[in-house]
């Protein structure tokens, strides 16, 4: 929706939205979208939509307290469970950088200036070891997938990473530090050529030397596109020894 406050059947937001938790968003969301009732009467009822939902047939609005889990009453023909959703007020962290296509993390954030270390792809995989934070990081970095539920890829060492089918997470927790490789690629497989990882990429930090060497210049984009091909300009302070073959 053009408001920003997009109506979903069956009581769940898109991935790359959010429930509304306030009665007052929840009522200038209504009036947004020009909904037939836009004071919303307050409940507890477990079979109903959690937080901010609308009936269209009875044009009623209803703010629920009473179900935790969010899971309403599925029919995906029915308009009477609506959930009223927001855009995601939380911003991804602008470390996270998706890659070309099959390209691997040292390549990745070499092409933008910085490196990558296993140990910040560790520190920071909470930050996509859920499918509603894969789908925002995806989103965010101008990408998207069809894929609506990420495989966790606990042991997987290009994990994060994600294709225009396809998704693969981390399992939430804590994530092993030996896992992780970012010197792995994505492989292709026949219909699917187009993965890509998630790379979390922090600026090189340099000793001052006599040294007169030029700084390499950097000419990739914030999103490589399946035409680049990064080119390693930094080489990051620890490489790791692994080099397994990465699947999904």
């Amino acid at each position: 929706a053009t408001s920003g406050y997009p109506l979903m059947i069956d009581g769940a937001c898109h991935p790359t939205h959010e429930l509304i938790p306030e009665v007052s968003e929840c009522e200038a969301a209504a009036a947004a979208l020009s909904l037939g009732q836009t004071t919303a009467t307050t409940q507890s009822r477990s079979d109903k939509p959690l937080y901010c939902w609308y009936n269209e047939q009875l044009q009623i609005l209803r703010f629920n307290l009473g179900n935790p889990d969010g899971v309403g009453i599925l029919n995906s023909t029915s308009l009477n469970q609506q959930a009223v959703c927001r855009n995601y007020t939380v911003s991804v962290d602008p470390n996270w950088y998706a890659g070309a296509p099959l390209a691997n993390c040292d390549d990745t954030c070499a092409a933008v200036g910085r490196v990558c270390h296993e140990v910040e792809q560790q520190s920071h995989h909470s930050e996509v070891d859920s499918n509603e934070e894969m789908f925002r990081t995806i989103d965010a970095l101008g990408f998207s997938t069809s894929d609506t539920n990420c495989g966790g890829g606990a042991q997987c060492p290009i994990a994060p990473a994600f294709s225009g089918t396809e998704c693969l997470r981390t399992y939430i927790g804590t994530r092993d530090l030996s896992t992780i490789d970012c010197a792995a690629a994505p492989v292709a497989e026949v219909g699917v050529e187009d993965r890509r990882r998630l790379c979390y990429c922090t600026i090189a930090t340099h000793t001052a030397t006599a040294s007169t060497t030029p700084v390499p210049t950097v000419t990739a984009s914030r999103t490589p596109t399946g035409t680049e091909t990064p080119t390693r300009s930094v080489t990051p302070t620890s490489a790791s020894t692994l080099s397994p073959s990465a699947t999904f």
